[in-house]
């Protein structure tokens, strides 16, 4: 029987229109560079952990499976690999279909002892579905989801905090600061 996994995380990424290529460089560098943290890899050497990298806009696309890490040098491939994956879509920004994707994975994944989806985006929903009831079913499965608002615009922090808070939370990032908010 296999041993439950500290965390199981999700991480979702924003790649819609409204994502030029130094914000969809940021965000895949940083998040790198933020898996690579000495209180992460600690964490990941104690209790293991599933991670899936997807990438969405008017579609998800689920670019790494889950992969299980367990050692420093599983948690830096998987973070190298991060740097490669090339950009899916440039469409609409459709969280719906972000949030179904993510819950999807959840209902697939290792046994965990936490479930978090962060979502990476800089801009509210502007397509097909409705990421409140998307939401509503992630934390009715107990995931936690939380998110990062690149470069801090006002309407979309709101929005963002609006829908996930109390239950997330919400941290706005520019390119001085998402390493440290993922």
């Amino acid at each position: 029987m296999l041993e439950k996994l500290g965390l199981c995380l999700v991480l979702l990424v924003d790649v819609s229109g409204s994502i030029d290529g130094s914000e969809h460089a940021m965000q895949t560098r940083g998040t790198s560079q933020a898996l690579m943290s000495e209180p992460l890899l600690r964490a990941v050497e104690r209790d293991g952990m599933a991670i899936s990298y997807v990438t969405w806009s008017t579609d998800a696309f689920v670019d790494i499976p889950w992969t299980v890490v367990r050692t420093r040098g599983e948690i830096a491939t998987f973070a190298k690999t991060l740097e490669v994956v090339e950009r899916s879509s440039n469409g609409s920004t459709n969280l719906a279909a972000a949030l179904d994707t993510a819950r999807n994975l959840v209902l697939q994944s290792p046994s965990c002892s936490r479930y978090i989806v962060d979502v990476s985006s800089d801009g509210s929903h502007n397509s097909q579905g409705d990421p409140v009831i998307s939401l509503q079913l992630l934390n009715a499965l107990g995931v936690q989801v939380n998110a990062i608002v690149i470069e801090d615009e006002a309407e979309v922090l709101t929005y963002y905090k609006k829908l996930i808070e109390p239950e997330g939370f919400v941290i706005p990032a520019t390119f001085d600061s998402y390493q440290t908010a993922i």
